[in-house]
């Protein structure tokens, strides 16, 4: 997916369902009549979702290493740049909640960016403490595909959050401005860092 952000389009496609099984599709066309100017209008491959052969629950669980038939987020959170919150409360309101929530997880770390050595860290002395949770540098498709068909919900603020996970009807929590601009299905639930609104 390219790192252009999709912004100025029209309010009303924001509630646009991305939907595999229906055929729904955002097209070029459809960007072009809502006034995008055609050299900022891109196209992705979601249908790679599709046409990628899923593990069974089973599976998964075993590639993971947790029973994914217990309610399962997968949580991928990058440094983000937030007026008054440093990269320490960002990922504490996060994992504050997971904890108080008892939820099970799988995180999956950020990549090589500013700050994102304090969010690894973070996540690894919460995991060392809790058993229902795994952690991965990173997964193959096949694998990271699997999880999201059988994961209950995806939080952070990874673009995965907003355009795979929504892609098969998942339910997305993302998490500050790092996705402010993207084009976002209703499946995808902005919010600020308050606990309260996470859970």
């Amino acid at each position: 997916f390219p790192s252009h952000d999709i912004k100025g389009i029209n309010e009303k496609t924001m509630d646009i369902d991305f939907s595999p099984f229906d055929k729904k599709e955002i097209t070029i066309d459809v960007a072009l009549q809502l006034g995008k100017a055609k050299a900022t209008v891109y196209t992705c491959d979601l249908e790679n979702i599709i046409r990628t052969e899923k593990l069974s629950l089973e599976e998964t669980s075993k590639a993971i290493g947790l029973d994914l038939s217990i309610p399962t987020a997968v949580c991928i959170y990058y440094p983000s740049r937030e007026l008054n919150v440093s990269i320490e409360e960002q990922i504490d309101v996060i994992l504050n909640t997971l904890d108080e929530t008892n939820m099970q997880t799988v995180f999956i770390y950020p990549c090589a960016e500013i700050g994102a050595d304090i969010i690894r860290n973070k996540i690894d002395e919460y995991c060392k403490t809790h058993d229902n949770c795994k952690v991965f540098a990173n997964l193959e498709n096949q694998l990271f595909q699997s999880l999201l068909w059988h994961c209950a919900f995806m939080i952070g603020n990874s673009s995965a959050g907003v355009i795979e996970a929504p892609f098969i009807y998942k339910r997305s929590i993302n998490i500050g401005n790092r996705q402010k601009g993207r084009l976002k299905s209703k499946d995808v639930i902005d919010i600020e860092y308050y606990p309260s609104k996470i859970r």
